[in-house]
């Protein structure tokens, strides 16, 4: 599901992502955004201090990665967002070509 979610970072590129560093970069943004409308839910401090490095990014990237990266909040508060999950992403692997993906879900701790 996570990489249906990451889908069209993925495939931003014709071919997809060249190299490993960009392929968990790409997966590192969808994790982002994957959880960002958690934290906006469930705990409005990490919330604003994640939505700030969000923003920063936004600014920062290419406006076609911007547009996509804003696309997939609208799809996690929308598609996806009967699931009040946090994942955690990470690749495994040498090259691009048999590279694996493992996605974890687990529920946000609550306070106190």
């Amino acid at each position: 599901m996570f990489l249906e979610f990451a889908g069209p970072l993925l495939e931003l590129e014709a071919g997809g992502p060249p190299d490993m560093a960009a392929l968990r970069n790409i997966l590192m943004f969808a994790e982002f955004c994957w959880n960002l409308p958690v934290y906006e839910q469930e705990d409005k401090d990490a919330y604003a201090q994640f939505k700030k490095g969000f923003d920063h990014a936004l600014h920062a990237a290419p406006e076609r990665v911007a547009r996509c990266l804003r696309q997939l909040l609208v799809d996690r508060k929308t598609r996806f967002g009967a699931m009040p999950l946090l994942i955690t992403a990470r690749v495994e692997g040498q090259d691009v070509e048999q590279a694996r993906v493992i996605a974890e879900a687990r529920m946000l701790q609550s306070k106190g």
